[in-house]
């Protein structure tokens, strides 16, 4: 039923097993809600959002004080609507 493994067949696929695999880079340039939550997010007071133009971000019907979920982009945290927004793009 079984077939024996030949030993180069065995030793290529524990080689491949072991080989770490490459993480993927997030890329901040792509603005959509969809890719704000595959982002690294941070949480607490000392990440809120510092972009200063959030309250201007924020659309009407939204709490302004949405700031608690932020990203980090260069030196800013930078919330959901700030980053949909285009907020720490060069």
């Amino acid at each position: 039923m079984f077939q024996e493994i030949n030993p180069q067949e065995e030793a290529a696929i524990l080689a491949a097993a072991e080989t770490p695999k490459r993480g993927k880079k997030n890329d901040y340039n792509i603005r959509t809600v969809t890719q704000w939550f595959k982002l690294p997010h941070q949480l607490g007071e000392e990440h809120m959002c510092n972009v200063p133009e959030h309250e201007e971000n924020v659309p009407e019907g939204y709490s302004k004080d949405s700031r608690r979920a932020t990203v980090a982009i260069g030196n800013l945290n930078v919330c959901r609507w700030c980053f949909i927004a285009g907020a720490g793009k060069d």
